[in-house]
């Protein structure tokens, strides 16, 4: 999974030891991989560095369970070939905030893809232990920085760190269903969202072909967006998708 580099000389691997225990600071890190010597290694090395790390193997079911019982504060995903690796990537983006750092196969394609998906990082093995806890501090780091993830769309307000959404000065009640479609939305405001985008972002890549599914929310979202005769802030492109519109 990672090709660890130890550092030479018994003086300086305690005290790399004792940097990266100070660095750790008790974060939990799910490891979801192929159960093999580099998985426990690398949760040895994580614990060593003061992190509570776990593995859980690479398939749906247990990695989802391992999600909703350790309560990770970043995810290390293996994604080598293929196999079911997008699936449990995109459930794990939909069920937690946690930041997410694929290592995978030097493939153009399938970083693109994992980073256009909420990937916080795609590392490439054969990586050092140093490279990989640096990678793994810069995203704890962002992750514990306050957030202004507010998007603005004329005098509609998306502020995905509250998980509210605001126009014209009133706060608009949503289900988590109904914010992540309308986060999705205002994410690439103006821009045509096609059917098959918005299912897999919003419910997984397993209902890609559930089209009744968003038809039924964006009703939902309009009847709380414009149910006062306010001007058409979602817009249907007949056949193609949706795109969420400044209508002023």
């Amino acid at each position: 999974m990672v090709t660890l580099a130890m550092a030479g000389g018994r003086a300086s691997q305690r005290s790399l030891a004792q940097a990266e225990r100070e660095a750790g600071e008790s974060h939990r890190i799910l490891i979801v991989a192929d159960l093999s010597r580099d998985a426990t290694t690398l949760t040895t090395r994580l614990t060593l560095a003061g992190y509570h790390a776990t593995v859980a193997p690479r398939a749906l079911a247990p990695a989802l369970r391992s999600l909703y019982s350790f309560g990770p504060d970043a995810v290390l995903l293996q994604a080598f070939e293929e196999r079911n690796s997008r699936e449990i990537f995109a459930a794990v983006q939909n069920l937690s905030s946690s930041p997410t750092i694929v290592l995978g196969d030097a493939s153009e394609a399938q970083e693109v893809w994992y980073l256009e998906h909420g990937a916080a990082q795609y590392l490439v093995p054969p990586i050092s232990f140093a490279l990989l806890h640096a990678h793994l501090r810069a995203v704890l780091r962002w992750r514990g920085q306050p957030r202004t993830d507010v998007i603005r769309i004329g005098d509609l307000e998306v502020d995905g760190s509250q998980h509210q959404a605001r126009y014209r000065g009133r706060t608009i009640p949503l289900t988590p269903t109904e914010f992540r479609l309308l986060r999705t939305l205002a994410e690439n405001k103006g821009s045509l969202c096609s059917h098959r985008m918005l299912l897999e972002r919003v419910w997984g890549k397993q209902f890609t072909s559930c089209f009744n599914y968003l038809r039924l929310y964006v009703g939902y979202l309009r009847q709380k967006l414009e149910d006062s005769g306010e001007p058409e802030l979602i817009v249907n492109e007949w056949g193609l998708g949706y795109r969420l519109v400044d209508p002023c």
